[in-house]
């Protein structure tokens, strides 16, 4: 893997602050025929890294990142602060197939930073955080449950579908304000969990989604800190700024619960939970560590349909870039 190029480092330092845009034009054609052939071909040989255009200019700043539970050729995205209360589905060769909008009362986009998937009693869902706080300023954070779309595979071309929200959780942090922009769903506990951003030594949240409550009728829900968790941190001798190595700007579960993905701009780190153990212990352990692709604000990252050794990452800058890595 390539160390993130000098020339990089004017792009990626905005990433612990305000974001930054940079538009261009819709990728040809023949490059999704290619994406399309690439991703065909990665369950017969895998490569350790597998990358793809995102074919719309509609995913403009993909910030969050979640595989799909009914389709494992699907993933769901969802754009930055002050972008459409939307998600939308792309197959993993990174060609748009939906986009749907979220239906109920005073949804906003303030600063959407992550989001997951999973189930529960056998139907799946999505979970979206507007959790962002680059000024640690907020006192609480927003979350907004949906059951994941069915998408029609036979749709000639991309479909435009509305999604109702089932609940919204209002969550206060125990110690104070903090930057976060990860997410992540234990399915079979029902719990949430999140990891501070900025920290010198980011910290482990978590919270309960047993009992949604309606949207604008619930009182905020307060979350338990778990600790810091065991994550490498910039040498002295970083070519380039430590944020870029330190800023935890996503995570996932694995759909088997063994493993969770915790990503920076740089890095990838894989941790493994044995069966007895708590998400806190296993945090606490040493992860597998992995350099991610050179791309500019890689802030999306989830397992891969079924697997807990293999994940997407997406950066948001246009044209999106989209890739598929393993874990060994």
């Amino acid at each position: 893997m390539r160390l993130l190029p000098l020339a990089l480092l004017a792009l990626i330092l905005v990433a612990c602050g305000t974001d930054t845009k940079v538009s261009a034009s819709s990728p040809s054609a023949n490059s999704q025929v290619t994406n399309e052939a690439r991703a065909r071909s990665i369950a017969s040989d895998e490569p350790d890294v597998s990358e793809f255009v995102i074919n719309s200019n509609e995913i403009n700043e993909s910030s969050g990142l979640a595989r799909s539970h009914r389709r494992p050729d699907l993933l769901w995205t969802h754009n930055d602060s002050g972008g459409e209360t939307a998600v939308y589905a792309m197959t993993t060769a990174g060609s748009l197939v939906a986009s749907v909008r979220l239906n109920g009362l005073a949804i906003i986009n303030l600063d959407w930073e992550d989001m997951t998937s999973f189930t529960l009693e056998g139907k799946p869902y999505l979970l979206v955080g507007d959790i962002g706080d680059n000024n640690a300023f907020r006192p609480t954070l927003t979350y907004y449950l949906f059951e994941e779309p069915e998408i029609d595979p036979n749709a000639p071309g991309p479909q435009r579908l509305v999604a109702d929200v089932l609940a919204a959780y209002t969550v206060r942090l125990p110690d104070a304000p903090r930057d976060i922009e990860s997410l992540a769903v234990d399915g079979q506990t029902q719990t949430a969990y999140m990891i501070s951003k900025r920290d010198a030594e980011p910290m482990l949240y978590s919270f309960s989604l047993a009992r949604p409550a309606p949207l604008m009728l619930q009182a905020p829900q307060l979350a338990t800190n778990l600790g810091k968790i065991n994550i490498p941190r910039a040498p002295a001798d970083y070519p380039l700024a430590p944020e870029t190595f330190n800023c935890v700007t996503t995570m996932d579960i694995s759909a088997n619960g063994l493993a969770a993905y915790v990503g920076t701009l740089s890095h990838g780190y894989r941790y493994v939970r044995h069966p007895e153990q708590t998400w806190q212990e296993a945090f606490a352990a040493v992860p597998q560590s992995i350099s991610l692709p050179a791309y500019s604000q890689i802030e999306a990252g989830a397992f891969a349909a079924e697997r807990d050794d293999a994940i997407f990452i997406t950066s948001e800058n246009l044209p999106g870039r989209l890739a598929r890595l393993r874990f060994y």
